[in-house]
């Protein structure tokens, strides 16, 4: 499953200290995934934010200072109305995503494992000619 019922279970993998309160963890991990969301969102959209860069900058700018409004609680609201159903809809094609990512890297690493030792053998062999 890709979320547990309560957030601040996930917590706990976090190598962060956590706060005297705990809220304010939450609060911060809500704040991070909205962030972040919002960073692979422009990664996405980058040709049509080039067009009108200076609006968009305010916006984002104003965006970024409404997030930190403790009381509008507007990080909690966006990860839990957008979010949260998002992944949960697409938490199979997420999971089997990741197991194909974990296969092919470890097919990759595999692979480089074995030209490495082929280069290190061919080295070797031209090491052993060379002090002949």
């Amino acid at each position: 499953m890709l979320w547990s019922k309560s957030p601040s279970s996930n917590l706990s993998s976090l190598s962060g200290p956590p706060s005297p309160a705990q809220g304010d963890d939450l609060n911060s991990m809500f704040f991070w995934v909205v962030f972040g969301c919002l960073r692979v969102l422009e990664f996405f959209v980058n040709f049509l934010i080039s067009i009108n860069s200076i609006l968009y900058i305010i916006c984002r700018t104003a965006f970024l200072f409404a997030l930190q409004i403790p009381y509008l609680n507007l990080p909690e609201r966006i990860f839990r109305d957008f979010i949260e159903p998002f992944l949960a809809h697409h938490e199979k094609k997420i999971d089997k995503g990741i197991k194909e990512g974990k296969k092919l890297a470890a097919e990759a690493t595999e692979k480089a494992m074995d030209i490495a030792e082929d280069v290190a053998d061919k080295a070797k062999e031209t090491y052993e000619k060379m002090t002949k």
